[in-house]
């Protein structure tokens, strides 16, 4: 019997798997949008709202059943399996990517002589342990990392905008390059990229009946994450540092000392380990998802004997020979291009073609 997931824990769900920590969302914004790079986030957001709307959608249609379960009844079977396949690469390489840059970002700044294939190792073991446990268990689990998260950010946030300059975010808005801000909206949908995890979220009519207020306000925290961070980096680098460095979010926050707090001096530290939790949360949806599909064809299969903690332990193994064996190729830029613009196709098109699936079938329906 499957339990039900709150609408809170959903929020949490939502914000983990796409905001995660926005190192590279300043110079994606600010390349050629400058300072009014913060209307890219807020375009963005309202680009994502359809295709997550349609997407709980269809979990409410087919109630208490995970993606997995149900995308059969919409496409058939022949076309269920690719479809599936095509999810369970979006995810692998998805894992592959995070677990190359928070490994090479720990070993740059505090472990700088521990081997790469050991922060690997230790990375996936333990994302493969929390995928591993029940949808609920890990719901808690991102709830808490939300609360922490929010705590955190809103720290560096206040330090960033005490040593800031706010001339830096002048001029904030400028009419002529609307058409610029549209454009870069479109090349920037990755930012919001992540909510098709929601698939693999069964909702229940009765518990989740509220779902879409719920889902607005993740959205509406993100953005505003987004632009907190953007605007923040802005004042402390301006727009032509910004768009220099991948990274500039980092490098803004250690530039900054908190000369009259000795705990906190350094928050670099903090934005630090924000960013190895956001990647774990990441990660570990991506593994659960993984987990879940495998052994929904293992049961049809009847290998009835092998069990998801089973399936983890292989997935483990199996990312990690191909996160140390081929860790150049993960980092890479083409292989970032392309992930992305799986993350993109999973979150955007495939929701948008199931849903019209769905609608084109009840119309049937109706009709007969």
């Amino acid at each position: 019997m499957k339990e039900a997931i709150g609408n809170r824990q959903i929020v949490f769900i939502l914000f983990a798997s796409i905001a995660g920590f926005p190192f590279t969302v300043p110079k994606d914004f600010a390349i050629y949008a400058g300072t009014g790079g913060w209307t890219i986030a807020i375009i963005c957001a309202l680009l994502a709202l359809p295709p997550i709307f349609m997407i709980s959608s269809i979990n409410i249609r087919y109630e208490k059943k995970g993606f997995h379960e149900y995308i059969e009844d919409i496409t058939g079977k022949y076309l269920a399996l690719p479809i599936m396949i095509f999810f369970l690469i979006r995810y692998l390489s998805s894992t592959m990517m995070v677990a190359g840059s928070i490994t090479r970002l720990v070993r740059l700044t505090i472990l700088e002589f521990t081997p790469l294939w050991a922060l690997f190792t230790v990375f996936i073991a333990c994302c493969s342990y929390t995928s591993s446990k029940s949808l609920t268990s890990l719901s808690y689990i991102y709830e808490f990392y939300g609360l922490v998260l929010t705590f955190i950010f809103s720290l560096l946030i206040l330090a960033m905008l005490t040593k800031g300059d706010f001339i830096n975010l002048r001029p904030f808005f400028v009419k002529e390059d609307v058409p610029i801000y549209f454009k870069e909206s479109f090349r920037n949908l990755i930012a919001f990229a992540g909510f098709d995890k929601l698939l693999f979220v069964p909702l229940f009519r009765r518990e989740n009946k509220n779902i879409h207020k719920y889902l607005i306000i993740s959205i509406l925290l993100i953005t505003l994450f987004y632009i907190a961070s953007f605007e923040c980096t802005l004042a402390v680098s301006g727009v032509n540092e910004t768009v220099l460095y991948d990274d500039i979010f980092f490098l803004s926050i250690r530039g900054i000392e908190l000369h009259n707090f000795d705990l906190v001096r350094r928050l670099d530290l903090f934005a630090l380990s924000n960013f190895i939790f956001s990647s774990l949360m990441i990660v570990s949806f991506n593994l659960y998802a993984t987990n879940m599909i495998i052994n929904h064809y293992l049961q049809k299969l009847n290998f009835r004997s092998i069990t998801v903690s089973a399936i983890s332990v292989i997935i483990y193994i199996f990312a990690s020979i191909m996160c140390i064996s081929f860790a150049s190729i993960f980092s890479s830029e083409a292989y970032v291009k392309i992930t992305s613009n799986i993350s993109v196709v999973a979150s955007y098109i495939i929701p948008i073609i199931l849903f019209t699936i769905v609608k084109v079938k009840n119309y049937e329906k109706k009709i007969l």
